[in-house]
């Protein structure tokens, strides 16, 4: 994902809960880390940015494990890590740690 959105700019959109939330603010830190190019489309909630991702209307967004989990097991979602520190969550032991994936987080 982060290789092809450098090649393709503005391919990856993300749907953000609004400026200041925790998920649009976490997706702006990974950005800056992975240096992925990306669009960042605002939404008025989880329910509206959720429909589009199934939709294909957007790439892809930040969700909480509780949100996204039936998603995932219908095949509707994927997820693609886990934004926990540095442990995977019990609920998905194969899911991979952003950590895992090359892009520590820091709380300095």
């Amino acid at each position: 994902m982060i290789a092809y959105s450098k090649s393709s700019p503005n391919w990856f959109s993300f749907g953000s809960l609004g400026p200041g939330s925790p998920h649009e603010i976490g997706f702006l830190w990974f950005k800056a880390m992975s240096k992925m190019d990306a669009l960042v489309v605002p939404y008025r909630g989880v329910a509206p940015a959720l429909q589009d991702v199934i939709a294909g209307q957007v790439s892809g967004m930040y969700l909480g494990v509780s949100v996204a989990d039936d998603y995932i097991r219908q095949g509707k979602l994927r997820a693609l890590g886990c934004h926990q520190r540095e442990r995977r969550l019990t609920s998905a032991p194969d899911m991979p740690t952003i950590a895992e994936q090359g892009y520590p987080i820091t709380t300095t």
